[in-house]
């Protein structure tokens, strides 16, 4: 590096003995600098230039800059649906099923007095005696899940030392039994157990070929899950390997806010979603599901709830003016989007009205600019932040 760098110092001061001396050498100096700038900007994914609108809840703001990609739309979003039902009615949205009260299970339903953002969440419960041991909300595509990015936040709380939650399924069918090919997470709190289950088939069962895999079972910790009587944004993305290879994909990301943001799981391309004797796909996804092994009364709350197929391109806004830095991010509703310019409706989640937040830009192949674009809530803006780089040589 340093030869080739003396390479360039030689050929500059050529150049500028040739065309003007010293103040020449400083121009040519100042134009590659901005040139390496562009450069960069060019390859470090999606740049915001500007955004225009206020940025207040269910309100529209345009944002353009460049590098975002393309991003089909296919989006389910729940939240103004939660907000604008009727507390105490079960849970009701095309696509959806919340299931009905009975002796062993219990309707998901509207919630008006414990929210994460806006007026209303939609709660399951396990309670009775004997217990209603399940409470399911599931969401049927239609058809295979090729790829899915999918998020919420929920708050878990239960009464008693011990119990099993069952937390979501990604599954081919609206059952609440293990198959395969599914992924689901659970959470043993009587040992402490957290756990990823994957099963690509009924004869296939492991994540990766590694040491850490156990019979399809990925051992996660303390940290990695909700605990009792927190709200905390889960996510995860999800995409589907070709037949009996390992080239599928699961992440999953758990916000704690104020606390740093956990990545737990990050298979990429590398894994085996489906095993080469299973014909079966993705087509439901499953919120709720079980509470038992022990466990006492206990409800889940869950809110501003999305699903994207297809791509995992988003925009999002974060606490903190990097991305990396955020402890908690709100997941924005797209309306349009292109590569200069996305139109959106804000999510202020729970973040406060005058409250300083920043906006980030997520492309398909999950680049984002690391350096947040400094927003107000409930304020509008046109004009980009500064940012001045300069290159010098002497």
């Amino acid at each position: 590096m340093e030869y080739a760098v003396s390479l360039v110092h030689k050929k500059i001061d050529g150049i500028a003995k040739l065309t003007g001396g010293p103040g020449m050498k400083k121009l040519i100096i100042l134009a590659i600098g901005v040139i390496l700038v562009c450069a960069e900007s060019a390859y470090s994914g999606p740049v915001i230039s500007t955004i225009n609108g206020v940025v207040s809840h269910n309100q529209t703001v345009d944002i353009s800059g460049s590098g975002f990609g393309s991003n089909g739309l296919d989006v389910e979003w729940l939240g103004k649906t939660i907000d604008q039902s009727t507390p105490g009615a079960i849970f009701s949205k095309s696509g959806w099923n919340a299931g009905q009260d009975s002796d062993s299970w219990n309707a998901v339903r509207i919630d008006g007095t414990t929210k994460h953002s806006g007026t209303n969440s939609m709660v399951a419960k396990w309670d009775g005696d004997p217990r209603r041991y399940g409470s399911t909300a599931f969401f049927n595509r239609g058809k295979t899940i090729d790829s899915i990015y999918m998020t919420w936040w929920v708050k878990f709380q239960f009464t008693g030392p011990s119990g099993q939650w069952k937390i979501f399924r990604l599954r081919p069918d609206s059952y609440v039994n293990d198959v395969s090919p599914e992924i689901y997470m659970t959470s043993w709190y009587s040992s402490g157990m957290k756990q990823a289950f994957l099963r690509p088939s009924s004869t296939d069962s492991q994540w990766i070929s590694t040491s850490s895999d156990v019979s399809g079972v990925l051992w996660l910790g303390g940290d990695d899950m909700p605990r009792s009587g927190e709200w905390v944004r889960m996510e995860c993305y999800a995409k589907g390997s070709s037949q009996g290879q390992k080239n599928g994909t699961f992440t999953y990301t758990i916000q704690r806010p104020g606390s740093a943001i956990r990545i737990p799981v990050k298979y990429i391309n590398n894994l085996m979603t489906y095993g080469a004797s299973q014909s079966d796909r993705w087509q439901y996804v499953v919120l709720g599901q079980y509470w038992g092994n022990g466990g006492e009364d206990a409800k889940a709350w869950y809110d501003d709830v999305f699903f994207q197929f297809g791509s995992q391109a988003r925009v999002e806004i974060g606490d903190k003016s990097t991305w990396d830095s955020c402890t908690f991010r709100e997941i924005q509703v797209p309306a349009s989007w292109d590569d200069g310019s996305i139109s959106m409706s804000v999510n202020s989640g729970s973040f406060a009205s005058d409250q300083n937040a920043f906006l980030y830009v997520v492309d398909a192949s999950g680049n984002v600019n690391a350096q947040g674009y400094p927003i107000k809530i409930g304020v509008g803006s046109t004009d980009a932040p500064t940012r001045l780089r300069i290159v010098s040589y002497e």
